[in-house]
C-alpha cells in the first residue's frame, strides 16, 4: 500500500506525456557516454534511469522525499543500475559532491514555472555542481499569459511574460510587470498564465490551453472589480524564496489593476 500511495502521488507527472516524452528525449540527446549527471528532485528516479540508459557513468539523484528515494533505489537494483546511481536524501543546497557534473537535470517546475524555488535551487546547483562547460535541462523556462474574458476566451494574444535561460540565470526571483490596452467591450475575468519549457533544442512542453493538457494546467489570477478598468489592465507578479522557509517554499505576490 505504501508503494501504491507513492506512485499515486507522482502519477500526474509520470503519465503526463506532454511533459515526459520531450524531457526523456532531451536526456537521450544530451547525455554522452561517461557523463556525470546530477538529478535534482529525482522523485521515483525515472530521469536518473534515463540518464544511465543514455550512457552516464554516474548519477547523483537528490530528493528530500525518503519514501520516493526508497522506491527509486529498489527500482535501480531491479534495473541493475544501483552501482551507477548515488541516492542522496536531502535538499540539494545541503549536499556536497566530490566531482563536477557534465549535466544538471532540474525539473522542479511548478504551475507558475518558477514557484517551486526553481531559480534559487538552479543558481546554487550551477555554482557548486556543474562544470563550466556543463549543460542544463531544462535549457529555458518561460511563463506565458494573457487576459481572458468571463467566457474563458483570450482578450489579447498570449505573450511571454518572462523567460530565463538556465545557463545564464543569475537572479533568484521573478518580477513581472505587464499591461494590456483594452477596448470598452472587454470584460476581464483575470489573467491566465502557464509554463512553456524548452528542455533542449526543439523539445518543448507548452501548457497552453490550446495544446494537449499537462499536469500543470493553467493558473487564473482572478480580477477584482475594486479597480475599474477603462484603458489598461496592469498585472504584476513576484515569485521569490519564502523568507521564513527559503529552501522549500516560495512567496508569491500579485495584483491586477485597471486604469
Amino acid at each position: 500500500m505504501k508503494m501504491i500511495n507513492i506512485i499515486r502521488r507522482h502519477a500526474s507527472m509520470l503519465f503526463d506525456m506532454q511533459r515526459s516524452a520531450p524531457l526523456l528525449r532531451a536526456i537521450e540527446k544530451t547525455v554522452k557516454p561517461g557523463d556525470v549527471v546530477v538529478d535534482i528532485g529525482c522523485g521515483l528516479g525515472i530521469l536518473s534511469f534515463a540518464a544511465v540508459h543514455a550512457g552516464a557513468k554516474r548519477v547523483y539523484a537528490i530528493d528530500v522525499d525518503s519514501d520516493s528515494l526508497d522506491f527509486a533505489q529498489a527500482e535501480a537494483k531491479t534495473l541493475g543500475m544501483e552501482k551507477k546511481i548515488c541516492f542522496l536524501n536531502d535538499h540539494s543546497r545541503n549536499v556536497d559532491l566530490t566531482e563536477k557534473a557534465d549535466l544538471l537535470i532540474q525539473e522542479t517546475i511548478g504551475r507558475l514555472a518558477f514557484d517551486e524555488n526553481f531559480l534559487p535551487t538552479l543558481i546554487d546547483a550551477k555554482k557548486r555542481f556543474l562544470k563550466p562547460s556543463g549543460k542544463i535541462i531544462p535549457a529555458q523556462v518561460a511563463l506565458v499569459g494573457a487576459p481572458v474574458s468571463s467566457r474563458g476566451n483570450f482578450i489579447k494574444k498570449p505573450q511571454i511574460l518572462t523567460k530565463i535561460s538556465s545557463k545564464n540565470a543569475k537572479k533568484t526571483e521573478i518580477l513581472i510587470k505587464k499591461s494590456w490596452k483594452l477596448s470598452r467591450n472587454d470584460k476581464i475575468k483575470g489573467i491566465l498564465v502557464w509554463p512553456r519549457i524548452l528542455w533542449a533544442p526543439s523539445l518543448v512542453t507548452d501548457a497552453s490551453p490550446n495544446h494537449p493538457e499537462t499536469h500543470w494546467h493553467q493558473t487564473l489570477f482572478a480580477y477584482s472589480t475594486c479597480y475599474p478598468m477603462q484603458e489598461k489592465a496592469k498585472f504584476s507578479l513576484k515569485i521569490a524564496a519564502h523568507p521564513e522557509n527559503p529552501l522549500y517554499n516560495s512567496q508569491i505576490e500579485w495584483q491586477i489593476r485597471g486604469t
